[in-house]
């Protein structure tokens, strides 16, 4: 067809306006907030991919409900290491790792944390926004399955280097969520 006949019939379609819709709109997807979680990192930048050297944590965790208690944990600092397109070189986010093991059975606790570059800075006064999972387990069971959540925080940090071996340390508080898919 030529391109003016194609134009004209767009047109007739537009004019008849939107199809009739009969059916209600389905329940939306939304984040519940499951948990609470707090705590405080020094550690120090590094660049390579194994995450560098493991600073000290404390991190404390209540999840739905349930103080969980974290021993051991470790700390580490580098670019984000999420998800990303290939090719896209260094991640201009920060990443923020620390884990340790829930007390009890031993499980591997792992909060992974981002913050923007921009917002990934020394400034007590004003706290930054970040974003990461809460993972409790590492692998897959069918028995004893991974449970990995969405987290929301704020940082306030002491130390906020982002060369080789510069001291990144601080604090944050957040709260954890769980995507609920209505039936």
């Amino acid at each position: 067809l030529p391109l003016s006949e194609l134009h004209e019939q767009l047109l007739d379609e537009l004019d008849k306006g939107p199809p009739a819709w009969h059916d209600p709109p389905g329940e939306l997807i939304y984040a519940e907030r499951v948990g609470r979680l707090s705590g405080t990192f020094d550690t120090v930048w590094s660049e390579a991919d194994s995450g560098g050297e493991l600073g000290k944590a404390n991190f404390n965790v209540t999840y739905k409900g349930r103080p969980i208690a974290v021993s051991n944990a470790r700390a580490s600092a580098g670019p984000f290491r999420g998800p990303r397109q290939p090719g896209a070189g260094r991640s201009r986010q920060a990443g923020i790792v620390i884990s340790g093991n829930r007390e009890g059975d031993g499980r591997k606790v792992t909060l992974t944390l981002s913050v923007s570059e921009k917002a990934f800075r020394a400034d007590n006064a004003h706290p930054a926004a970040g974003q990461g999972n809460l993972v409790q387990g590492e692998g897959f069971s069918f028995f004893n399955p991974t449970i990995s959540d969405p987290v929301g925080v704020r940082f306030a940090l002491n130390q906020a280097g982002r060369d080789d071996g510069d001291a990144v340390s601080g604090r944050f508080t957040g709260s954890i969520f769980t995507i609920v898919w209505p039936h």
